[in-house]
């Protein structure tokens, strides 16, 4: 084989472009994958190396007329959105601000295209390698920061990297909480390193067909929440349940009661580690993440759409949400972390779920569901279930729409679905 590509490059021109082109192609992934990780911004542009690979991915790769309709789709759903905001002349002073949302999450969509259908040209085995190798990385680097060998080096490159403003530093909650300072791993904050997790660990449940693998895969959820002790881990183990039930149906399920055991108590040791941390951040009254994840979120959301049902406050909103989020902050049931700092709060929208109706309304948030399916026929050609149970999710834990954390995670899941049902194929020929 290797005698084939050398003759063929002596004796063909266009096999060094090729060549060339394809290195060029691999470099723009890795850069890529360091940009979805470390979220590096240039000036006025957030996430700029996953955009700019992605962007050059998506040039470089073939396209198909459903990726032409996902990206035409959301951008007339994020400009329709911003229609009330022009027509409303108490809103109008918002709108360059929101325009840049639109621009942005146009930028997004298409750069997440680009890195899932690339993510789809790598061979489903060396795709599950690379996954194994990057979850193995990031467990023993986060295991080296809570022990304290690698922290001074995590902290180094998070100032280095990130606006102060932004950088998780509230370790004196962890100790409280947890008993030790969660390990970021040059992310800005722990809940960033859990998402990557959760997205490593989703992929490679998905791509294996072999259930002791699975459970292999089980264990590593385990093993990666108790050193970052993040929840959005825990989505993993949903998941790992359908795939279960996916492979190999409810009657063989019930006929291995070994294995359905062997699944509880696995689920039974981190649901427990998670009550136990749960119940004594909130013995000292409502827990601020949980507080700003889920209550106050929903209660902006039935403000947003008591005011302006149909169309939300349009894509972006941000300053426009100040007032109702300060109101909603100032409640008694807020808790007081929450109430202190509202002089410096970072209007942060809690989850996606909520996000999406606070900005796109009713009408908008069931165009949104749409989108959703448009991107995965994108991808792959068709809208998985578990597609959706990740969303689902993941979705909670993710406190904008608009983020390549939100498409390009989708894009990775889209991958290792494609790339699983090549296995599936390849199996129905052998």
């Amino acid at each position: 084989m290797d005698q084939v590509h050398h003759s063929n490059f002596e004796t063909d021109p266009r096999a060094g472009f090729y060549l060339i082109a394809g290195n060029l192609l691999r470099v723009c992934m890795i850069v890529a994958c360091i940009g979805l990780y470390t979220q590096i911004s240039w000036k006025f542009l957030p996430f700029a190396l996953f955009l700019i690979a992605g962007w050059v991915l998506y040039l470089s790769l073939p396209k198909d007329r459903n990726c032409m309709i996902f990206l035409i789709v959301l951008f007339i759903i994020s400009l329709i959105s911003l229609m009330p905001v022009l027509l409303d002349s108490t809103r109008k002073y918002y709108f360059a601000e929101q325009f840049n949302s639109l621009i942005f999450i146009c930028l997004t969509g298409v750069a997440s295209v680009g890195f899932a259908r690339a993510l789809l040209n790598i061979r489903p085995d060396h795709f599950t390698r690379i996954l194994y190798l990057a979850l193995c990385l990031i467990i023993t680097g986060a295991l080296a920061e809570v022990l304290g060998v690698l922290r001074p080096l995590s902290d180094a490159v998070r100032a280095l990297l990130y606006d102060p403003q932004f950088i998780y530093q509230n370790d004196t909650r962890d100790i409280h909480g947890y008993g030790f300072i969660r390990p970021k791993l040059f992310t800005s904050e722990p809940s960033h390193l859990g998402k990557y997790c959760a997205i490593i660990l989703c992929a490679l449940i998905i791509l294996e067909q072999d259930i002791r693998k699975v459970w292999g895969i089980i264990a590593l959820a385990i093993l990666a929440f108790s050193i970052v002790r993040s929840p959005v881990i825990l989505i993993s183990l949903i998941l790992a349940l359908v795939r279960i039930f996916q492979i190999f149906g409810l009657t063989t399920i019930l006929r291995h009661r070994g294995m359905v055991l062997m699944f509880l108590v696995a689920v039974g040791v981190i649901t427990g580690i998670f009550a136990l941390q749960f119940n004594q951040r909130m013995a000292q009254g409502i827990d601020p993440s949980f507080y700003i994840r889920v209550i106050r979120p929903l209660l902006v959301t039935q403000e947003v759409l008591t005011q302006h049902p149909l169309l939300g406050m349009g894509i972006g909103a941000r300053d426009a949400l100040r007032e109702i989020y300060t109101a909603q902050s100032m409640q008694v049931l807020a808790p007081i972390y929450v109430r202190q700092s509202l002089a410096d709060m970072n209007i942060v929208f809690g989850n996606v779920h909520c996000a999406v109706f606070i900005h796109f309304g009713l009408l908008g948030g069931m165009a949104w569901f749409g989108t959703l399916m448009l991107f995965s026929r994108a991808i792959i050609g068709h809208s998985p279930l578990v597609f959706w149970v990740f969303y689902a999710g993941y979705g909670i834990f993710l406190g904008g729409e608009n983020t390549p954390l939100l498409w390009g995670a989708l894009g990775v899941i889209l991958a290792a679905t494609g790339q699983a049902d090549r296995f599936k194929r390849r199996g129905a020929l052998a």
